[in-house]
């Protein structure tokens, strides 16, 4: 398989996308919270239930992701749960509320 031009420069960008969203911990809470709210139906209800008001962004962020991936990896189970976990792990969700490939 040959690698084409047009793959590296995508390869690019979503390096470029993962480095920028690494530490931008604001911009990943929005991320998840999009991607939250287009898996779940009632994400709100579990929102006012599981986060604490007084945690900081870091903290809230990782669990809104966390909760985020769970959803979203429901639809891997071709690949089944662990495998698909391990893949997206440590994954950053886009702009767009998808997860970015790791």
């Amino acid at each position: 398989m040959r690698i084409t031009k047009r793959d590296r420069e995508i390869l690019r960008e979503l390096g470029r996308q993962y480095l920028d969203l690494k530490y931008d911990y604001r911009r990943r809470l929005r991320n998840a919270v999009l991607a939250l709210a287009l898996s779940d139906p009632g994400w709100m209800v579990w929102v006012e239930r599981e986060l604490n008001p007084r945690w900081g962004v870091e903290r809230t962020m990782r669990a809104v992701e966390a909760r985020a991936k769970v959803l979203v990896m429901q639809r891997f189970k071709h690949m089944g749960f662990n495998r698909s976990f391990y893949y997206f792990n440590d994954t950053p969700f886009s702009d767009s509320g998808a997860l970015l490939p790791g």
